[in-house]
């Protein structure tokens, strides 16, 4: 592998570690992938381990499969990540979402979607969303790709016993804007912005940006560095405002 392209990752990454642990951060639309052939897959795997006068795990897995048939396109994305020493958690997250879509997102891609998910930084025992939304590229060219999607979500959240709040549930709306770029053959830039928020109130309002770069070591593994910055308007349970992670790792089956 080039030496420039490794930098490329390698540096970002170190640039932030000293003020971040792992991702907390799970951006679905880096999975769900847009299959262009009938079946397509991605994974990718992250961390890191210890043993000795302590014992430290920390890893990181995803995964993101696309299934067409005619018009319809299933979509499932899942996520998992550890950080613990000496059996105790540190950060501990998990995630996943099954998706349904029809027609062609040039036009306009309708979609109906299920999530779950649970993550003891942010103090959530479950989150679970039930939601409709209609994604458009609005822009294409053969190397960069711009899409929007513009959607609503039922949202019910439990928290963890560490803070005493009763379960919470809201109904919000979800503007996204997605963009790939192709820089090279072996060089791939994806970002990703959404906002979230719940409609009988504007300042309870969430925003989550991700920017993840990938340098292809063969046709189906490559590098990737991945950061994601979320604030949050109302933090429950005394949690700050704004959540920032990376983290350095193997892509497979590397898709856009």
């Amino acid at each position: 592998m080039n030496f420039t392209r490794f930098l490329l990752v390698i540096l970002p990454a170190l640039a932030c570690s000293r003020t971040t642990y792992a991702q907390t951060i799970v951006n679905t639309e880096t999975l769900l992938l847009s299959a262009a052939e009938a079946v397509q897959w991605t994974a990718g795997i992250s961390g890191d381990f210890s043993n000795g006068n302590s014992n430290v795990i920390d890893l990181s897995l995803d995964a993101g499969a696309a299934w067409t048939f005619g018009i319809w396109t299933l979509k499932g994305a899942a996520a998992w990540a550890r950080l613990a020493e000496d059996g105790v958690d540190i950060q501990a997250n998990a995630f996943g979402q099954v998706r349904l879509t029809a027609g062609d997102v040039a036009i306009a891609q309708p979609y109906a979607f299920a999530q779950t998910s649970r993550n003891n930084i942010l103090l959530l025992n479950q989150r679970t969303l039930v939601g409709i939304g209609v994604k458009r590229r609005v822009f294409s060219t053969e190397a960069f790709f711009l899409e929007t999607s513009l959607g609503a979500f039922l949202e019910n959240e439990t928290y963890t016993s560490d803070i005493q709040e009763p379960s919470k549930e809201t109904f919000r709306n979800s503007v996204i804007l997605s963009a790939g770029w192709d820089v090279s053959e072996s060089l791939l830039l994806r970002l990703t912005a959404y906002a979230q928020t719940v409609y009988s109130d504007l300042s309870d309002s969430r925003i989550f940006l991700e920017c993840a770069i990938d340098v292809a070591i063969s046709e189906q593994i490559a590098i990737e560095w991945n950061a994601g910055f979320r604030w949050d308007g109302e933090p429950h349970g005394g949690l700050g405002s704004w959540d920032l992670g990376n983290t350095v790792g193997l892509r497979l089956g590397l898709n856009e």
